[in-house]
């Protein structure tokens, strides 16, 4: 099974490795200089404490796309259904939540990643069989032949399908 790594999780690795380099230049500078990094990583650590509170639901929708980053329960194009009755398609998994197109609405549901995290997903698209009953109406008394034409023509029209167990 091939994975696919999207283009924000690019971005943020490149984004954490610059953030790395810079500090890691930061300290160097500040150490030929003789500035006094200990005072001024102490005042970083109590700004950092503040951003954080304050950025807190950013913060755990942004934890939470890391997860479902890591953990992988559903790739774009998968078909999964939520506790809440949301059943569709992943259209996209961005770093703060996660877009569904239901299926038979067609309508867009864009879920936090903070809570798929903590949600149990189903993921059909892994599943060997789907249970499908189909119900055809006719407005005329369909004779025993013509069943079994009717019968005929969906066994061949599905026999490429995978999954289907006629």
């Amino acid at each position: 099974l091939s994975r696919k790594i999207n283009s924000e999780l690019l971005i943020v690795i490149n984004l954490v490795a610059d953030a790395v380099i810079f500090i890691i230049i930061f300290f160097i500078f500040a150490q030929t200089h003789h500035i006094n990094v200990l005072a001024l990583t102490a005042s970083l650590g109590i700004g950092g404490l503040a951003i954080a509170f304050a950025a807190q639901q950013t913060l755990e929708q942004l934890l939470g796309g890391i997860i479902l980053y890591i953990d992988r329960p559903f790739v774009i194009n998968d078909y999964i259904g939520l506790p809440d009755g949301t059943f569709g398609r992943v259209e996209s998994v961005g770093l703060r939540s996660t877009k569904i197109r239901n299926s038979g609405k067609g309508t867009l549901t864009i879920v936090p990643n903070s809570s798929l995290a903590n949600m149990s997903i189903e993921n059909f698209t892994g599943a060997k069989k789907v249970v499908s009953l189909v119900y055809l109406t006719f407005y005329k008394q369909v004779l025993e032949d013509e069943r079994a034409l009717i019968r005929q023509v969906i066994l061949e029209s599905t026999r490429e399908i995978f999954g289907i167990d006629s």
